[in-house]
């Protein structure tokens, strides 16, 4: 296994991958160390910054590439992203060409590179509806595009585009980015002392291992010399993810010392709006809210495709897993 990580040389990549690991409650054992090559570099750079002789030599030990790596934030604009996200991909593409035919490719994209509107699972949202919707998504719209078009070639990469939804706690030790949506609304619902009350509009939760053990099994099964080149998977469990109303009353039983009031989403956004403080977690993410519709909600995807493909199905969020997203994110 080798491992691309920022760092000023490989020991320094290395110690910065250990502790990330088991800064997340991630066992790594002497054996499972033994097998970890980490080399010190960035997607940013071509040939991830190493020299020829080592890029060669990555490229002739490369067989399958879990490409994960991206600038994630809804509030870049496309030309900042452009660079990580969209360059980063070429020079993973650029590193799977040098390795020949033996070479194959699990992207990571984002469900928000879906066309939407009820579209099948597969199809990506258009130049202009991209721009539209974020630079985030604009930036996988595009990475997605060139990782297909590289599959579609003559002897092209095999490759499959894993879409998953919102990402959240792990189920098992509640590790999770602090920064993503779900984190932000629970602290900032906290922070404000009151949680949206609406028993329809849900908030996705993928539990962080499903997602993880997926892409484990897409990269096996490429190693093996499995799947059709360009496969485009879609990653959700909407439907089997709490309401707004179900994450507030959670959070009234975990905390009932806090005062935590649930309400009507235009009240609720009416106070977070008043009260104007740029500490609230949700500050950032202000502009993504409206004054009378609650638009930031994941309706439920059919994804026959995708569930064609994987042997897991998407879990369900139940209580205690709602409890573990809630507990890590505060």
């Amino acid at each position: 296994l080798v491992g691309l990580v920022r760092a000023e040389s490989d020991a320094a990549a290395r110690a910065r991958l250990l502790a990330s690991l088991r800064g997340r409650g991630v066992t790594v054992d002497s054996a499972d160390e033994a097998r970890m090559r980490v080399l010190a570099g960035s997607l940013d750079d071509e040939r991830f910054g190493l020299d020829a002789r080592r890029y060669a030599a990555l490229a002739r030990a490369t067989r399958v590439v879990v490409h994960g790596g991206a600038r994630v934030d809804w509030l870049a604009s496309y030309a900042q992203l452009r660079q990580t996200n969209v360059l980063g991909t070429r020079n993973v593409l650029a590193l799977l060409a040098a390795a020949g035919n033996r070479g194959a490719l699990v992207f990571v994209s984002s469900i928000g590179a879906y066309a939407g509107g009820g579209a099948d699972e597969r199809a990506t949202l258009d130049a202009q509806q991209a721009t539209a919707t974020s630079g985030y998504s604009a930036s996988k719209c595009v990475a997605e595009r060139m990782c297909v078009r590289a599959a579609a070639r003559r002897r092209g990469v095999r490759c499959f585009v894993l879409r998953p939804g919102l990402v959240a706690a792990h189920a098992r030790t509640g590790a999770l980015n602090r920064g993503d949506f779900v984190a932000r609304y629970v602290r900032g619902a906290v922070q404000l002392g009151a949680f949206i009350d609406d028993a329809a509009a849900r908030v996705e939760m993928l539990p962080a291992d499903y997602v993880a053990r997926q892409l484990a099994s897409l990269a096996v099964r490429l190693w093996r010399g499995g799947a059709p080149r360009g496969t485009v998977l879609t990653l959700t469990n909407a439907a089997a993810s709490p309401t707004y109303r179900a994450i507030g009353e959670c959070a009234q039983r975990l905390w009932p010392a806090r005062s935590i009031a649930l309400l009507p989403y235009s009240e609720w956004y009416a106070q977070l709006a008043q009260q104007n403080e740029p500490n609230n977690p949700l500050a950032p993410l202000l502009g993504y809210f409206v004054p009378q519709r609650l638009t930031m909600h994941w309706p439920p995807l059919p994804t026959p495709h995708t569930d064609a493909q994987l042997a897991e199905r998407a879990p369900s969020v139940d209580d205690q897993l709602l409890q573990t997203v809630l507990e890590s994110s505060l």
